[in-house]
């Protein structure tokens, strides 16, 4: 796995799975093979900051946001409420979770 700021890339291998001679598949549903997949992020991550986990068969990552996007100012327009457009502007958290768990949606 590679991060960029703005991109992972994972690459990986699922082998085919070794069979006896007395095995007789006549159809696997499952693919085999090398594969590579990059994915474009949203927002700006601190690539020295990810953490990977495979467990289960579940990939999971960590990405931590840059502190610019953490800070980012962000409007929401709430519509028409009592006659009269409101707009609420919310500012995203910085704090840092006490366990260590800074977890990026």
């Amino acid at each position: 796995m590679q991060a960029t700021r703005d991109a992972v890339l994972i690459e990986g291998e699922h082998p085919y799975p070794q069979q006896s001679e007395d095995s007789q598949w006549l159809r696997s549903e499952f693919a085999y093979g090398k594969f590579r997949r990059l994915i474009a992020l949203p927002v700006a991550i601190e690539p020295d900051r990810v953490h990977a986990e495979f467990q289960d068969g579940i990939l999971t990552l960590t990405l931590l946001k840059t502190e610019q996007e953490r800070r980012r100012v962000v409007k929401v327009n709430l519509g028409e409420l009592s006659g009269s457009a409101s707009t609420a502007t919310l500012e995203a958290a910085s704090e840092t979770v006490p366990n260590g768990n800074n977890h990026s949606s």
